[in-house]
C-alpha cells in the first residue's frame, strides 16, 4: 500500500535562471533581439546589468512573456515563451513524473548542477524535456 503527500517547496528561481542560461541551456535555447528589448524595456541595465536574473525578473516580478528560440534554428519562431502564469501548472506536471522530480528536488535541496537547470528551464518553456 501506498500513501501519497504533497509537500510544499521553495524553489530559487534567480538560481535556476543563471545556471540555465548561463550554461545549462545554452546549446538549444536563445533569446533573440525581440527577447532582449522585451526584458531590458521592463530591467534595464542600469537597474540589473546581469541578463540571467534580468530576465528572471522580467518574468517573475514584472509579469513580462518573453519568447525563447532554438539555438540552432534559424526560424524566427519562437519555440516557446517563459511566462510567470504557467510555471506553477508545468512545475507540477514535472513533479507528478517519477523521473523528472528527481530534478526539481535536487534544485530545491540546492544538489543541482548545469543539467538539472536545463531540464527544469525546459519544462517551464516547452512544458517538456525536448532536447539533450
Amino acid at each position: 500500500m501506498k500513501i501519497k503527500i504533497k509537500i510544499e517547496a521553495e524553489l530559487d528561481l534567480e538560481s535556476l535562471f543563471v545556471t540555465a542560461i548561463e550554461g545549462g541551456s545554452n546549446y538549444w535555447c536563445s533569446f533573440e533581439e525581440d527577447s532582449i528589448i522585451t526584458i531590458r524595456a521592463v530591467m534595464p541595465k542600469s537597474e540589473e546589468p546581469c541578463f540571467s536574473v534580468a530576465c528572471m525578473r522580467a518574468v517573475v516580478e514584472k509579469g513580462v512573456k518573453v519568447p525563447v528560440y532554438d539555438a540552432e534554428d534559424d526560424s524566427l519562431e519562437p519555440i516557446g515563451y517563459l511566462d510567470y502564469s504557467l510555471f506553477e501548472e508545468r512545475l507540477g506536471k514535472m513533479a507528478e513524473d517519477e523521473h523528472m522530480r528527481k530534478h526539481l528536488l535536487d534544485m530545491v535541496n540546492e544538489e543541482y548542477d548545469a543539467n538539472t537547470a536545463d531540464v527544469i528551464f525546459q519544462y517551464l518553456i516547452l512544458n517538456d524535456v525536448v532536447y539533450g
